[in-house]
C-alpha cells in the first residue's frame, strides 16, 4: 500500500521527468537574433517539440529516444544509479504499460498510445521522510511518457521486472545505445 511518502517522492521524481523534456527543447533551440537597434523587438513564440505520431508495435522514433534517453540518465543520476545496466523503451497501449509498470498512483490519460520506459540499476527515491517509513527502492524504475510530447504520465519503482516482457509489446529501442 502506497504510502503519503512515497506518493511525494514520486510526484518529485515526475516533476524532474517533466521539466526535463522543457530544458532539453531549449537547449537546442537557437537563440532568436536581436532586431536592428531602434526597432521594436517582435514577440517570438516557439511552439513545444512535437515527435513523430507513435503507433503500438512500431519502433520508437530516434528523435523522441535521444530525448528520453536524456530525461531517463537525469533521473538515474537523482535516483541514486548514474550509470543504469539499461534503459529500454516501447510503444505501447496505456493498458499494457500500466499493467507492466505498475505505476504509483494514478496515470495521467493523454490518449491511448504511449511510450514505456524501464530501465534497470539500482534505485530509491530521494526526498523528505515525512511518515518515517522506508524510502521506495528497487532495481527496476518504469516511467510512462505521452509520445507526442514525452510527458511524464506516471511512474515506479520495483523489484521485480515487469510481468510480461518489453519484447512481447513490440520492437524494444535500447536507450543508452542511441547517440
Amino acid at each position: 500500500m502506497p504510502t503519503i511518502r512515497g506518493g511525494l517522492r514520486v510526484l518529485l521524481a515526475l516533476a524532474v521527468i517533466a521539466v526535463a523534456p522543457l530544458l532539453l527543447s531549449r537547449l537546442s533551440r537557437p537563440s532568436p537574433a536581436r532586431p536592428p537597434a531602434g526597432q521594436p523587438a517582435e514577440a517570438v513564440t516557439t511552439p513545444p517539440r512535437l515527435y513523430a505520431p507513435a503507433i503500438p508495435g512500431r519502433s520508437v522514433s530516434v528523435l523522441a529516444g535521444r530525448d528520453l534517453r536524456a530525461v531517463e540518465l537525469g533521473v538515474a543520476q537523482i535516483d541514486g544509479d548514474p550509470k543504469p545496466t539499461w534503459i529500454h523503451v516501447v510503444t505501447t497501449t496505456r493498458t499494457e504499460a500500466i499493467r507492466d509498470a505498475r505505476p504509483a498512483g494514478t496515470v495521467l490519460n493523454l490518449g491511448p498510445v504511449v511510450y514505456l520506459v524501464v530501465m534497470k540499476g539500482d534505485f530509491a527515491y530521494a526526498g523528505v521522510d515525512t511518515q518515517r517509513g522506508a524510502p521506495a527502492s528497487g532495481y527496476y524504475e518504469s516511467a510512462i511518457f505521452d509520445p507526442s510530447t514525452l510527458a511524464p504520465l506516471g511512474a515506479s519503482i520495483t523489484n521485480s521486472a515487469p510481468p510480461v516482457p518489453l519484447g512481447r509489446l513490440g520492437p524494444v529501442l535500447d536507450l543508452l545505445a542511441v547517440r
